[in-house]
């Protein structure tokens, strides 16, 4: 969601909020008219307000989100309390959530192919077996185009991911390009010579190339998400796709969307929650109906 931009008096703390002619506007102390000059000002200029206000929404959540401040705090009270020689008796944050939220590494594809065939076992990428999932999964960590955040424990094991992508068929178009493409291939050549796979993966490779919706073209997607059972109920999920919405604010990703079976009422809502909107009903595999669910910056 955009944010609004500040007019502010140019005091100590005010200076630190605003910045001044990019998230608002400073004038000075004891100057009513000024004040009132601003805002005139921001109010006839719709595209300079809506400018600075998602430059005010930006800056909002990469200084002033509460998981930040809390976390800036924690660290400057235990850096005191370590520089007299004291242990910190309080742990880490991790240790009062249970998990963490972080960027995925190249180390964790793995975990993440084992959670996804666990937990979309039905999906057609599931069918190609855990080796081909764990070749694409790194692909999307290294490649540009898309982000991928885990959720891990305190033992680092990974109890959730989420992944998306600025731009799916570029995404796509690369790996299909690369060598991690054909050792994917080669790990599930077998599977795909059966008729329904092969026919699931021409559906697969047309998925996006001819949207069957009415809806505008959106190129941005939260690709994938899955939370291991045991970990479920602790709003992992949220905070995995908070973190990917996060990514596409940050990179200035207009809309993204997802794809969701009709039937999965709890990542319905979870998309829901998060900010994606229902646009459209599609089949990217025949006889299977979908929600195109779209969020927007």
């Amino acid at each position: 969601a955009m944010g609004l931009p500040i007019v502010a008096t140019d005091i100590r703390g005010c200076r630190q909020v605003v910045d001044d002619g990019v998230t608002g506007m400073l004038v000075g102390v004891g100057d009513p008219a000024a004040i009132t000059d601003a805002v005139l000002e921001l109010s006839g200029d719709a595209a300079r307000r809506r400018r600075m206000g998602e430059a005010a929404a930006t800056r909002a959540r990469e200084q002033f989100d509460e998981r930040r401040v809390v976390q800036i705090v924690h660290d400057a009270h235990r850096s005191a309390w370590e520089s007299r020689g004291r242990a910190w008796p309080l742990g880490s944050l991790q240790h009062r959530t249970g998990y963490e939220v972080r960027p995925g590494v190249v180390s964790d594809a793995a975990s993440i192919a084992a959670l996804h065939a666990a937990a979309i076992s039905t999906g057609f990428l599931s069918s190609l077996g855990r080796s081909f999932l764990t070749h694409l999964y790194e692909a999307m960590i290294e490649s540009p185009e898309c982000a991928v955040f885990v959720a891990s424990d305190a033992g680092d094991s990974v109890i959730g991911y989420v992944a998306g992508t600025r731009d799916t068929g570029a995404f796509y178009r690369r790996f299909m390009r690369s060598g991690r493409a054909a050792r994917a291939g080669l790990s599930a050549v077998g599977r795909l010579v059966r008729p329904a796979n092969a026919r699931r993966a021409l559906e697969t490779l047309r998925y996006g190339a001819d949207d069957r919706t009415d809806a505008p073209r959106v190129d941005a997607e939260l690709l994938a998400m899955a939370v291991s059972p045991s970990s479920r109920g602790r709003g992992v999920g949220r905070n995995l796709v908070e973190a990917l919405v996060d990514w596409f604010r940050r990179n200035q990703v207009p809309a993204a969307r997802v794809v969701v079976g009709e039937s999965n009422e709890g990542a319905i809502a979870l998309y829901r929650w998060a900010g994606f909107g229902e646009e459209q009903r599609t089949e990217v595999h025949h006889g299977e109906t979908s929600l195109v669910l779209t969020w927007r910056g």
